[in-house]
């Protein structure tokens, strides 16, 4: 008996973790470069796909602080393909390599502009715990450019 004990205890601690369903995982790099990534779940297995400025909540999504241009500042804002999570190494994670033919470049100025310009992302990330996602991003487009750099995404609380 202590025997199947031990088996059930120790299967539960080898079993992968997965990140909660219908939840957003957020990080967010203060200082230089400053970027964020929201990933939001689908499903325990699946991160939901969306376009930059996605009206859906919770969304998917990319967004760099670049360089000023004509000294105001700008950012590129990247929508999400989407991923299945697969489990690797007794632990669940994604890759996924796109390019978006259409991100939006924001200059706030006087005014608000909005732009299009090609960008192309790899995003990769591990399923550490139920409340960490730990990965890299990187991100190449014309002024605005990210080199892979390390996140840890945890699930965002509001109020």
């Amino acid at each position: 008996m202590a025997a199947a004990l031990v088996l059930a205890f120790s299967a539960v601690a080898l079993a992968a973790a997965l990140p909660k369903a219908h939840t957003l995982y957020t990080y967010v790099k203060h200082g230089k470069p400053a970027f964020a990534v929201d990933l939001a779940t689908k499903s325990a297995k699946q991160l939901v796909a969306s376009k930059p400025r996605s009206s859906v909540v919770p969304s998917s999504s990319l967004l760099v602080l670049c360089q000023a241009i004509n000294g105001d500042p700008t950012e590129l804002q990247m929508g999400f393909p989407g991923a299945k999570l697969k489990l690797r190494k007794r632990h669940y994670g994604f890759r996924v390599s796109y390019t978006e033919r259409r991100a939006d470049l924001v200059t706030f100025g006087k005014s608000m502009t909005i732009t299009h310009e090609s960008a192309h992302a790899t995003v990769t990330g591990t399923v550490q715990t139920a409340k960490l996602i730990a990965g890299t991003v990187s991100i190449a487009a014309k002024g605005c450019d990210l080199k892979a750099s390390k996140y840890k995404a945890t699930p965002f609380k509001t109020g």
